[in-house]
């Protein structure tokens, strides 16, 4: 794979119609105008959904609560939804075979196909492995949506890990105070041996990283990894600062003047590889919006039910609009468009079991 593969994504570009309807499903489920049939919702309840944790999981309680909640609301059976934490101390490479075998197994002791689900770090070591390990998970693989995750790396790392970065002087003291404190906790952190994964999300390492994979591992070498490449959607986002919660919307701010468009970690171009998948995207949300409510802002307190369900919206979409090459992809999506892709105002309804998280 080339340089040009990793380079950041053109956001001003005209989005094939399925990434045009994920977000008006998206939109729509937020207000509660989303119609799921019943054969959307049967053909959801045939699927194993594993959810893995981005960085920091361990101190994130709930961490996809709200997005397990509403599989249990569609009638997705408990036993068919699952979760990973992968440890925030250790790098890939010591995470990839453990999480590899723990997907294998779980194939072993299920029927159905599997749709996979990562967060953050999460959405990068899915894939990673993935990749890495296709031909022991590739064939169960329906579908692995990569939510938000740094592919690009992020300039908040950069700061904390580069030990000569300097922060701006004409940064306000507000801005200078955030970000000093968070460079301070983290770099303790790692001097204690802790939180060994942020030395991955630089922008210089993870783009080093994703191009050598991609150069190992091109999806036209093996049917395994053509079927990989064709069912990974990267769900974007990105957010205006002021819109985020303090002390993340002065973190959005940095990204901001270093990158553009960010949803307050990871810059809207990083969080996707060019000429891999499909983005869908980018929704109205920050970093944690979509997948843990401790930290959202009241507006996004929908945020999570409204991505299952146009998630599980996508699944019933017709199999040569989901995988198909872009040219195909773009003709199918327009008939798509014409035929089947409608709105209605009523929302469905469905039991609401409680489940702890």
């Amino acid at each position: 794979m080339n340089e040009t593969a990793l380079s950041p994504q053109d956001d001003t570009a005209e989005s094939p119609s399925i990434d045009r309807a994920f977000q008006a499903w998206f939109e729509a489920a937020r207000h509660d105008r989303l119609q799921l049939s019943e054969d959307s919702l049967d053909r959801a309840r045939q699927f194993h959904y594993l959810f893995v944790s981005g960085f920091h999981n361990e101190v994130m309680p709930y961490y996809f609560r709200g997005n397990i909640h509403e599989l249990v609301r569609l009638g997705i059976p408990t036993a068919r939804i699952h979760r990973i934490h992968p440890t925030s101390h250790r790098r890939f490479d010591g995470l990839i075979d453990r999480l590899a075998g723990s997907i294998a197994k779980l194939a072993d002791q299920v029927t159905g196909q599997l749709v996979l689900i990562g967060h953050s770090r999460g959405a990068c070591l899915l894939l990673a492995t993935a990749l890495e390990r296709t031909s022991a998970i590739g064939d169960r693989v329906e579908a692995l949506f990569l939510i938000q995750g740094p592919f690009g790396g992020t300039a908040i790392a950069d700061y904390v890990v580069d030990e000569n970065a300097r922060l701006p002087q004409s940064w306000p003291l507000r801005r200078r105070g955030v970000a000093g404190t968070l460079r301070a906790l983290e770099r303790l952190s790692l001097r204690l041996g802790l939180d060994e994964g942020l030395r991955e999300m630089t922008r210089e390492a993870s783009r080093r990283y994703w191009r050598d994979l991609m150069e190992k591992h091109p999806a036209v070498s093996s049917e395994s990894l053509r079927r990989i490449e064709r069912r990974s959607y990267f769900i974007t986002s990105s957010i205006e600062p002021e819109r985020s919660r303090f002390p993340r919307s002065e973190l959005g701010r940095i990204l901001q003047e270093e990158d553009g468009p960010n949803d307050g970690v990871v810059a809207l171009a990083d969080q996707s590889i060019a000429g891999f998948g499909t983005r869908l995207g980018p929704l109205k949300a920050g970093h944690t919006d979509l997948v843990w409510g401790v930290y959202s802002s009241f507006e996004a307190r929908g945020d999570r039910r409204a991505l299952t369900r146009a998630i599980v919206r996508l699944l019933d979409a017709p199999e040569p609009l989901r995988t198909s090459n872009d040219e195909t992809r773009y003709r199918l999506a327009e008939e798509f468009d014409r035929d089947g892709d409608r709105l209605p105002a009523a929302d469905t309804k469905a039991g609401d079991p409680s489940m702890s998280a």
